[in-house]
């Protein structure tokens, strides 16, 4: 996979990350607001594990460098 877009996809879950955020400030007083938002933050973790992990194993690896010069 293209390092573009793994770096894409890890920028994408940043913002999703951030506006779950944003969801659990405004909805302080809507229960169910933060309930859900809360389960999209645990959604995001995994998502960060999955592109993080994988992001980091291509990012170390020469050949990868080598077709993706940064």
């Amino acid at each position: 996979m293209d390092i573009e877009v793994l770096k894409s996809l890890d920028r994408e879950v940043a913002r999703i990350e951030s506006a779950a955020r944003r969801l659990i400030e405004l909805g302080d007083d809507f229960p169910a607001v933060t309930k859900n938002a809360s389960r999209i933050l645990a959604n995001v973790k995994m998502l960060r594990i999955n592109v993080g992990d994988y992001l980091a194993v291509v990012a170390d690896d020469p050949s990868e460098k080598s077709r993706n010069p940064e």
